[in-house]
């Protein structure tokens, strides 16, 4: 008579899911994290991360159960309030959002992301020195953020400070080198500021990384005095 295989204790199972996670497996992923939580339904780590998981899918409308789920399992966990909160920005709860990162960095103070979050919220409704604060909080306690770098930029290029943009968009380069929208950004703003040479560089990159980015291909050869069908003639 074959018997019944039995599951790994809920951790185990969490752990393998996170790998998988990570590799961007993510139908293996919700398996095992689907898996822990029929063993025990009330793993935070699980059912925090399949939230995160559906937000990736875009699937807001099973995201928000168990993000919700893992806040009341765990109301003091700043990683599930955080969570919960980037689901509930997407369904454009806005309001509802930035009360879950306040109440995160009530529980921790240093929690880089929930500054940063807090931060887009800001923005978004125009407080852009407020978000400049917020950006500036989350950046001393992780230097490696690279989108809050990115996102600093944008804002001090709304309110004028070209010079701090500039540097904003660089800091942002060397942490997300593979990111051919920060590379345009910088490069637009060097070209801006007369930096020909500087931004041919970021703008060339920004190409080589997105082929189809014909905002940066016209550019390039607007600089270069070449002519396409949107670029002008010297």
């Amino acid at each position: 008579m074959a018997t019944a295989t039995l599951d790994p204790p809920a951790p185990v199972l969490v752990a393998q899911a996170i790998r998988a996670h990570q590799l961007g497996h993510l139908d293996a992923a919700q398996d095992l994290y689907l898996r822990a939580l029929a063993v025990d339904p009330m793993e935070s780590d699980a059912l925090n991360l399949m939230g995160t998981l559906m937000l990736q899918r875009g699937d807001l409308a099973n995201a928000v159960p168990f993000a919700a789920k893992a806040v009341l399992t765990e109301p003091r966990a700043a990683g599930a309030l955080n969570t919960l909160g980037l689901i509930l920005k997407q369904a454009g709860q806005v309001a509802a959002a930035a009360s879950c990162y306040q109440k995160a960095l009530l529980v921790d103070d240093g929690f880089a992301d929930a500054y940063s979050n807090l931060g887009v919220i800001l923005k978004s409704e125009g407080h852009l020195l407020r978000a400049i604060d917020y950006y500036r909080r989350a950046l001393d306690l992780d230097p490696t953020l690279g989108e809050t770098y990115n996102n600093l930029a944008n804002a001090y290029q709304e309110i004028g400070e070209l010079e701090e943009a500039v540097d904003a968009y660089l800091q942002a380069a060397d942490r997300m080198p593979d990111s051919d929208t920060v590379h345009y950004n910088v490069g637009m703003l060097l070209n801006r500021q007369g930096q020909r040479d500087d931004a041919l560089v970021h703008l060339k990159r920004a190409l080589e990384l997105n082929p189809e980015r014909n905002d940066a291909r016209h550019l390039v050869a607007a600089l270069e005095g070449r002519t396409t069908q949107r670029a002008p003639l010297d």
